[in-house]
C-alpha cells in the first residue's frame, strides 16, 4: 500500500483532467475513512495532493478538512 500510495499521489498531483481528478479523489476520500492509520507514512505526499488540487468542490474541501482534521488528532 506504501509504495502505491505515494505514487498514486504524485501522479493525481500532476493530472489536470478534472472530472477525472475529482473522482480519484472522491474514491480515495470514501476509501481513507475507513482506516486512516493506514497511510500515515505517506501523509507529506497525501497533503501535497491535496494541496495541489485547484478545483476543489466545498463537499471535497469540507471532506480535506476533515480527513487532515482526523490526522491531527491523531498526532502523528
Amino acid at each position: 500500500m506504501e509504495q502505491f500510495l505515494k505514487q498514486w499521489c504524485l501522479s493525481l498531483k500532476f493530472l489536470n483532467a478534472e472530472p477525472e481528478k475529482k473522482e480519484a479523489f472522491t474514491g480515495f476520500c470514501n476509501t481513507l475513512q475507513f482506516n486512516e492509520a493506514a497511510v500515515i507514512a505517506n501523509f507529506p505526499f497525501i497533503c501535497s495532493a491535496f494541496a495541489g488540487y485547484k478545483w476543489s468542490s466545498p463537499d471535497l474541501t469540507a471532506t480535506f478538512t476533515r480527513i487532515l482534521t482526523s490526522f491531527k488528532q491523531m498526532k502523528i
